[in-house]
């Protein structure tokens, strides 16, 4: 009998280790360019240089492995931020963590994400922007991150982390911000040249992008919004500034933003769009 009870709990033991890390599917963005250096939802501010990531439920410092599907690239990344709020993405990272799975040039791609260390790493605190902690940088287990080469805070060893890690609730509240844009809507018949600011993947990054554009280009901020025809979703968010009849025109205008902080921003032809 002892023989069999001790069969069964090795049989047991096995099956448990065995099992999968918990896995979801869906689609996966990255963050704009003009995020860097405002406060995720954690308090700890968007550094487009980390490898960070939002997620809807799981715990601030969580790592979680994001795998495209369809090249099968993956990449490691930390917790500090909800979202993304748009039906069928699971998750944001952030512009390095992009690079590192080529998503920059096609903005959006299918994903599977597998948590990697879990729940063990308390929760990041929320701060006031405005308080003396707003710009501090807190890692996973609540202090400053030593980077190796590839920009991935090192992780403590378990033991460390059993030691120092504080009880977290599996549910977190998420802490909403609301922001209040005036926006006049019309679809008029574009043509010459446009500015392109910026490719998005959400409408609300791009309301925030255009939001600061508008001031340097009054009554010139364009929105293309591209729509998979297959399935009637939206893949791109596109912002541009324009339209401009002649080339001369738009390259006159593309210096000026280019003082302003846009040395990134390309011409387009808006007749072959």
């Amino acid at each position: 009998m002892r023989l069999s009870l001790f069969a069964l709990y090795m049989l047991l033991s096995l099956t448990i280790s065995a099992q999968k890390r918990p896995e979801e599917f869906g689609k996966c963005g990255y963050y704009a360019d003009a995020l860097h250096g405002r406060n995720t939802t954690s308090g700890e501010k968007y550094d487009k240089t980390k490898l960070t990531c939002a997620h809807k439920s799981l715990p601030f410092g969580t790592i979680i492995r994001v795998t495209r599907l369809d090249n099968q690239k993956s990449v490691e990344v930390r917790v500090n931020d909800r979202g993304p709020y748009v039906d069928g993405y699971v998750t944001d990272i952030s512009r390095k963590a992009a690079e590192e799975i080529d998503l920059i040039k096609s903005g959006v791609a299918k994903v599977k994400i597998e948590v990697v260390e879990p729940l063990q790493a308390p929760e990041f605190t929320p701060v006031d922007p405005g308080s003396k902690d707003a710009t501090f940088d807190q890692s996973p287990d609540g202090v400053s991150p030593e980077e190796d080469a590839s920009g991935k805070a090192m992780l403590l060893s378990k033991t460390q982390k059993q030691a120092t890690a504080k009880p977290v609730s599996s549910k977190t509240a998420p802490v909403v911000t609301k922001a209040v844009y005036s926006v006049k809507v019309a679809q008029p018949e574009v043509s010459g040249f446009g500015i392109q600011i910026a490719n998005l993947n959400n409408a609300k990054n791009a309301m925030e992008e255009m939001n600061k554009l508008q001031p340097l280009a009054p009554d010139l901020v364009l929105l293309l919004v591209e729509t998979d025809n297959s399935t009637g979703e939206k893949v791109a968010y596109k912002v541009l500034v324009g339209p401009f009849a002649d080339r001369a025109s738009a390259d006159k205008k593309q210096r000026e933003l280019a003082q302003k902080g846009y040395g990134k921003a390309f011409i387009v032809d808006l007749n072959n769009l």
